[in-house]
């Protein structure tokens, strides 16, 4: 299985996060990399979301011998600007500048003043409040609009005494990298037989299910995912491969007003332990993709993912969110739940061309910031990507596997191989099974 990784993606490196009401570094000290066998109850600071999440699963996979790790192309912003806000987009480019050259702590962005809507609702609608956030281009009043929470610094450098930004350029190759799976997908399921299981793996960082069509949070800035999904709804294997060389006026015809996009149907299968708020809202009015969430309740972010929101308009029925407890849900249960909902006969019926999970690994139960209490083994990951190659809804379909969220490093490799292997129908390691 082919790995599209990107040592650009380290370079986002805040110092600090806001975390329970304190300043939390994104860096802490493990007493052992070795697994989860040396002593992790005396460890009080993890790794969070931070680049070591990233070379984990990397080193991991490269060892493994059964991946191909590969570098990103770059398909220019067009895809981008299909799933995000223009003006948010140059807010992201250019807020690190901004910040600094007002006076802002040189350590990154951070937002302490946010719209709430009880105080906005009688202010002449969305348009009115946010055109006064923009007045004076105030890089406090900017941060508060474009995040919803204090998780989701931008940060940037120097380099020959000019500023960099470092977070816009690793969530744009972040970005790029699942556009490159999905493009890898589509020219692979081209010219399989269909025999077997058809798989790509985007390690992307920073992640992107919590950023919605003008807001980041949670990490995540662009929505890798829904950039990925609309990619291959809107465009066929000429205009991808336009795209990548650069040629961005040609792939833009693809998705003219008056031409019919291609009939391509796309289901997000969202596996992270938290609601992926972000893709939700993008795709909430829209029949495709169908969006799928498995998510603990109740954890952040708080406000979204009960089973009540199913979509409206056009979206209504293809959004589906399957809360499972936080505390009590086990191996089995998070199985059971899978294949249920998997095997349902709105998610049959909507019968996908390509699959798209965003793979979250903060569901393991020692996870630092995550994690349901009673998903133990690590062979339970392997049975997810079972699962996925097994269900009538997903099964024969080509699947892009997208990183997001999980912060347990030590464990990330195995969690991520184990989750493709079962996909690819390899055995499962004599040492998961006794786990």
């Amino acid at each position: 299985m082919e790995v599209i990784y990107s040592e650009e993606c380290l370079k986002h490196a805040p110092k600090h996060e806001i975390l329970s009401g304190s300043a939390k570094p994104y860096f802490g000290m493990l007493s052992s990399m070795d697994k989860y066998r040396a002593a992790l109850e005396t460890i009080e600071i993890f790794f969070k979301e931070s680049p070591q999440r990233l070379t984990a699963i990397k080193n991991h996979l490269a060892a493994a011998g059964a991946f191909t790790i590969r570098p990103p192309a770059d398909y220019t912003m067009a895809p981008i600007l299909r799933v995000h806000d223009t003006e948010f987009v140059r807010y992201l480019q250019t807020a690190y500048e901004e910040w600094v050259r007002q006076g802002g702590d040189p350590d990154g962005v951070l937002p302490e003043c946010f719209p709430h809507p009880k105080l906005l609702a009688q202010l002449g609608g969305t348009k009115a409040w946010v055109e006064t956030g923009k007045q004076g281009n105030n890089a406090l009043s900017k941060a508060g609009l474009y995040s919803f929470d204090m998780s989701t610094t931008i940060t940037g450098g120097y380099w020959l005494l000019s500023l960099l930004p470092d977070t816009w350029n690793a969530a744009y190759i972040s970005c790029q990298a699942a556009l490159t799976g999905a493009h890898r997908l589509f020219e692979l399921s081209a010219s399989s037989s269909g025999e077997t299981p058809l798989g790509v793996y985007a390690l992307c960082r920073p992640p992107g299910h919590h950023a919605g069509e003008d807001v980041c949070g949670g990490y995540c800035y662009i929505n890798n995912v829904a950039v990925a999904a609309q990619f291959l709804i809107d465009y066929d294997l000429e205009k991808m491969g336009a795209l990548r060389i650069g040629d961005a006026s040609s792939a833009d015809s693809a998705v003219g007003v008056n031409e019919p996009l291609p009939k391509r149907k796309v289901l997000i299968l969202d596996l992270d332990f938290h609601h992926g708020n972000g893709t939700q809202s993008i795709f909430y009015d829209k029949p495709n993709p169908l969006y799928i969430s498995l998510h603990g309740t109740p954890d952040y972010p708080w406000f979204t993912g009960t089973v009540h929101e199913i979509g409206v308009g056009a979206g209504q029925g293809y959004n589906i969110n399957v809360p499972l407890p936080k505390a009590t849900t086990t191996d089995d249960d998070y199985l059971s739940a899978l294949q249920a909902t998997l095997d349902s006969t709105s998610v049959r019926n909507f019968d996908a061309n390509l699959v798209l999970v965003s793979l979250g690994l903060d569901t393991w139960h020692m996870d630092p910031i995550a994690g349901f209490g009673g998903l133990k083994s690590l062979a339970t990951y392997w049975r997810m990507g079972e699962v996925i190659r097994t269900a009538v809804a997903t099964r024969g379909r080509p699947v892009l596997f997208v990183q997001e969220g999980g912060y347990w490093i030590g464990l990330l490799g195995d969690m991520v191989q184990n989750v493709l292997d079962g996909f690819m129908g390899r055995e499962m390691r004599q040492e998961e099974e006794r786990k």
